[in-house]
């Protein structure tokens, strides 16, 4: 999230714009609940205990418990309670897991009444309206509100900070991923001070530091959200939960094979372009519902849902029944980058059809979702007070004929992993010959299988013309950080070329190859090389600069994969000769006159032996050769074809393994072990528990279970052993970052 702060906005400004008169049914802002009794109720959260030492008397700051018992009564006078509720939930973890990361938990949550019965009695973020972070005032300062200075500049200073802010960014994770919204608010408070904050997917606003307890702005905001339309809080309104008894959702229920207990939604999908190859009868019924207010799918809940940060596209995958046409197809929802130069994918997919480019999903519908509605665009990145540029999207919906069975993380085995990712390598290949496509995102997450087993190159939205790839059109670059080429993760960096994305191909084979095939590094080895080659990641503060190509720039000089210890077959020699060439983009660059000498040679020999000696012993010309073959995708599929048709395949060399990982956590040095090992994971540590009485699972005096809040990427390992990868974390999160060259 650094860089994508913008603020502070002050609180009146923060009310006016995004709970003003706009966002009531009437038009009107509601009369603020501020009186004596309200403010002596926020005064009251901060007073400390005091008594004599001495002939000094001392203070003690009340507790973060404490605190929040007092501030959810002061709460509890400023919201509509007839259709809300706020609930102190410091002591529980959010009852909904993210993959591989720490369990989550606010200090406060306001809920919907109607909600009770679902959410059930724990924290439920699924069903979270706004969430509340409380600290004491000695806690280290998150944002400066020096106007002179960055709203982020304290947090290169103090380590309390990043963590700090990692948190509440952690916090507001679930709700963004887990619900249908556009936007979602939050309220750090730290002692007698509060920020209110605004969450999209460019971005979060924060108001400047406040005293809740003598200025109204928080008694207000509680009471214009609980007023406010369910738009103006941030609900999706295109998108609709059924009764369980409803007619639709029974009929749902029975096309898609669901459980009992599954939720039934309706989700509206609008249509910007007509493809080639869309269903003749898709239009066939003109109602109003699909003219001007979408058509509509009925699904479950995302089997993909790689939303797992705060901002971003947040690509989620539905398996959806189209009961116009009674057929079952899969619903993709995203948040489309804002920009008059790129395309939006189904405009994308319509161009890659029409050159008749294989290997791809059929897009059937595709548009922005309802255009009429200011909240599906994101409002982050054009505060009035910030100066500061962001990246706009708009939410975007497109429909797919066909319903994969997973990523290629998933394959059966090697034969087929191959087989993926050589049918994502020809779409790739057509895409940049028939269509003059270049990808520019190719990644684990984009190459899919289909229920045959064939692989498919998906989510084209951040392609671009080969013949523009030297024009820059946007000012950050946006690329999947583990498979990104070495050249692109340097400091120094070209623009997006074919070789870069050829590259990406031969990442995304190594990283699913080192971690599901059998290999000779031990955990730790191969926890490392994950790190080191994939994951690690320099940020330069006083530049606003994130690179990290070192680690796997000389992985891929030195050939590591050939002291890895792959079963000897065809597999492995494919995998290493993909390296072989790949890494020859970084040796030294060969000498032109000796290439056309040893080629005009090569071409005039007739003697196997010299030719056998200028082919494979005349380092420049290998090295050529080798750069050649990165000027297309043919090669790679060629030898794709050539390891598949090898009897050199033994079972062991076949065989999907999962292998266990124990990678080093970047923020302690410490190793972080695989889940068998002990765990305090969702443990809060307060001021009087000790690190051993976490480990041991000691509770406080009082008897109550406390949980230890962790910001999923900077934590303590001393005190908490978390599980978790970061390869895995972040498997198909997008890295913002600086502008193209």
């Amino acid at each position: 999230m650094r860089g994508k702060f913008v603020g502070g906005m002050h609180p009146s400004e923060f009310l006016g714009t995004f709970l003003g008169g706009d966002a009531f049914d009437n038009g009107s802002v509601p009369n603020s609940p501020w009186n004596d009794q309200v403010k002596n109720s926020f005064e009251a959260v901060n007073v400390g205990t005091t008594k004599m030492k001495g002939e000094k008397l001392l203070t003690t700051p009340p507790t973060e418990s404490v605190m929040g018992t007092r501030l959810a009564d002061a709460i509890q006078q400023c919201i509509d309670t007839k259709s809300f509720e706020y609930v102190d939930t410091h002591t529980q973890c959010d009852v909904n897991k993210i993959p591989r990361a720490p369990d989550t938990g606010t200090d406060g949550t306001l809920y919907a009444v109607s909600s009770r019965d679902l959410r059930g009695d724990k924290p439920n973020s699924k069903f979270s309206e706004c969430t509340t972070e409380i600290k004491r005032a000695e806690t280290a300062h998150v944002f400066s509100d020096n106007t002179a200075q960055d709203l982020e500049l304290l947090l290169i200073l103090t380590q309390d900070s990043i963590e700090t802010r990692g948190q509440f960014t952690a916090y507001a994770v679930p709700p963004l991923m887990f619900q249908f919204r556009t936007h979602f608010f939050t309220v750090f408070i730290r002692g007698d001070t509060a920020r209110l904050i605004r969450w999209d997917r460019a971005g979060a606003i924060v108001t400047t530091a406040f005293c809740y307890g003598e200025d109204p702005y928080l008694a207000d905001f509680y009471w214009r959200f609980t007023n406010a339309t369910p738009q103006a809080r941030g609900h999706d309104t295109t998108v609709q939960r059924l009764s369980t008894s409803d007619t639709i959702a029974l009929e749902t229920r029975e096309k898609l094979i669901l459980k009992p207990n599954e939720p039934i939604y309706e989700i509206k999908v609008w249509n910007d372009v007509s493809t080639s190859t869309e269903d003749k009868n898709t239009e066939k019924v003109h109602t109003p519902q699909t003219a001007d207010q979408g058509r509509s799918y009925y699904g479950t809940d995302a089997f993909v849902n790689n939303a797992q940060s705060a901002t971003g596209r947040a690509t989620r995958i539905f398996k959806v029944w189209d009961r116009l046409e009674d057929k079952i197809v899969a619903l993709k929802d995203c948040w489309r980058v804002d920009s008059s130069s790129i395309l939006p994918e189904g405009q994308v997919y319509k161009q890659l059809q029409e050159a008749k480019v294989r290997n791809i999903p059929t897009c059937l519908r595709a548009g922005d979702v309802d255009p009429s509605c200011p909240y599906q665009r994101t409002q982050t990145q054009c505060p009035p007070s910030s100066t500061r540029t962001l990246r706009s999207h708009i939410h975007y919906r497109i429909v797919m004929k066909e319903v994969c069975r997973c990523n290629i993380t998933e394959f059966k085995n090697t034969k087929e992993l191959v087989r993926v990712i050589r049918d994502a390598l020809i779409a790739h290949t057509d895409a940049c010959e028939k269509a003059g496509l270049l990808h520019r995102d190719v990644s684990a997450g984009n190459i899919l299988i289909t229920t045959d087993g064939k692989g498919l190159l998906s989510d084209w939205e951040l392609s671009k013309e080969v013949a523009k790839l030297a024009n820059a059109r946007q000012h950050e670059r946006t690329g999947t950080w583990q498979f990104m080429s070495a050249a692109l993760l340097q400091q120094e960096r070209p623009c997006h070329s074919i070789q870069d994305d050829l590259e990406s191909f031969f990442h995304v084979f190594s990283w699913i190859s080192l971690q599901y095939t059998k290999n000779h590094l031990s955990p730790v080895d191969l926890g490392e090389h994950l790190h080191d080659a994939y994951d690690k990641a320099v940020v330069d503060a006083s530049r606003d600069l994130v690179y990290g190509a070192a680690a796997k720039l000389d992985k891929l000089k030195s050939r590591a994969l050939q002291k890895i210890g792959f079963v000897d077959s065809a597999f492995r020699s494919l995998l290493l000769d993909w390296e072989d060439t790949c890494a020859a983009r970084y040796d030294p660059d060969p000498d032109p006159s000796i290439v056309a000498q040893s080629r005009a040679a090569l071409a005039s020999a007739t003697d196997p032996f010299i030719r056998d000696t200028l082919f494979h012993r005349v380092t420049d010309l290998v090295t050529q050769n080798k750069r050649d073959r990165l000027e297309s995708g043919q090669w790679f599929i060629d030898r794709c074809d050539e390891a598949m048709k090898s009897n050199d395949w033994p079972s062991l060399a076949e065989a999907r393994f999962k292998n266990p990982i124990i990678t080093k956590d970047p923020a302690s040095n410490v190793h972080v072990y695989p889940p068998t090992a002990p765990s305090t994971r969702g443990t809060k540590r307060t001021s009087g528990t000790s690190a051993e009485q976490l480990k041991s699972g000691s509770s406080t005096s009082d008897g109550k279970p406390k949980r230890r809040k962790v910001n999923p990427t900077v934590g303590n390992a001393q005190t908490t052993r978390r599980t978790r990868s970061s390869a895995f974390t972040s498997q198909m999160e997008r890295v913002e970052e600086q502008a193209d060259l």
